[in-house]
């Protein structure tokens, strides 16, 4: 190695370390700041710190006392609450985590591809599923060993969907009764429709096992109201739901269920298939929340007891969350 060679090694190290510290001290600085947020609140128990937002700023609130934690902030981007790590996003720069348990504030730099993501698109694999014209006689569906659907006919529009019920198997299945017109309903592997499921429906889908029955909503599409109705037929909340009791941020069985324009909403518990709120247009939700003391499970319906969970409502320029009991979290003056 060269003597010129080694005077740029040397002042490479020197510059990489000096850039290096330079780091370090401003994750100190924002692991400062961030903590200092939280001067006011209990960290024995940060699962009581809940958000608020006025104006589009994030300030915090004590769930018990309902005393301001934080003035609203806008140094705080996508704050989660505590369950039981609290993240979020700071001066939009730094992703930060605070421990629930021991207020360990990690923090991470923002790189330029996170600031600036590229878009990449992603390649599905594709199926093996046959599609078998019904002119040979062929009007129902079949699986492999592990329930997987195989085959289908062209009776019906797009592919089937298997279920298996009191050790036979059945499928939801969708027909072209006319220009843009579309009905559900539930065959078994030769294509006899039940009586009460034989193209009848809109929109159905299932949601719900019991012991002895199956539940599925049917209607909800393209603004309408729908109803839960089982297996067996019986019907529940006839037209009283007003969107998808499906979708993939329910937590712990509870769905917060909201017209196409959001303007009716209610919350559902699909588990029990009973209102915890039956859709009104008083209150805007805009989603569910919870807080916890451990790691949990959202889509387990026994981790709900190890929970509180919320609902946020948007008032104006206010965002703030409420309980079950409608106790609104927001701070008093």
């Amino acid at each position: 190695m060269t003597s010129k060679i080694k005077i740029l090694l040397f002042f490479f190290l020197i510059i990489s370390g000096l850039l290096s510290a330079q780091d370090n001290a401003e994750i100190v600085k924002i692991k400062k700041e961030i903590a200092a947020l939280f001067q006011k609140a209990g960290k024995s128990n940060l699962q009581n710190v809940l958000t608020y937002k006025i104006n589009g700023k994030i300030g915090f609130v004590d769930a018990v006392t309902n005393k301001k934690l934080l003035n609203p902030t806008s140094n705080l981007q996508d704050v989660t609450l505590f369950k039981p790590n609290m993240k979020g996003l700071y001066k939009k720069l730094y992703n930060f985590e605070i421990s629930g348990d021991t207020f360990n504030i990690n923090v991470e730099k923002l790189t330029n591809e996170e600031l600036f993501p590229s878009i990449r698109g992603m390649q599905s694999e594709r199926e093996t599923i046959e599609v078998i014209d019904s002119k040979g006689g062929f009007k129902g569906f079949t699986v492999d060993v592990n329930g997987k659907l195989t085959s289908y006919s062209n009776l019906y529009y797009d592919k089937v969907s298997p279920f298996l019920f009191e050790g036979k198997y059945y499928a939801m299945a969708t027909k072209q009764t006319g220009p843009d017109e579309y009905f559900g309903g539930i065959i078994d592997t030769d294509g006899v429709p039940l009586p009460h499921f034989n193209f009848i429906h809109k929109c159905l889908t299932l949601i719900n096992y019991e012991n002895d029955d199956i539940w599925f909503t049917e209607g909800l599409c393209r603004g309408l109201k729908g109803s839960f109705i089982s297996f067996k037929g019986k019907v529940k909340f006839k037209d009283e739901l007003v969107g998808s009791t499906n979708y993939s941020n329910n937590i712990f069985e509870y769905n917060h269920n909201h017209s196409d324009d959001w303007e009716v909403n209610g919350i559902l518990d699909v588990y029990n298939m009973e209102w915890v709120m039956k859709p009104q247009t008083a209150i805007k939700i805009q989603g569910l929340g919870y807080t916890s003391k451990k790691q949990l499970d959202e889509s387990k319906l026994e981790e709900r007891p190890n929970a509180n969970v919320y609902f946020l409502v948007e008032e104006g320029k206010k965002e703030y969350f409420m309980d079950f009991k409608m106790k609104k979290y927001l701070p008093v003056k």
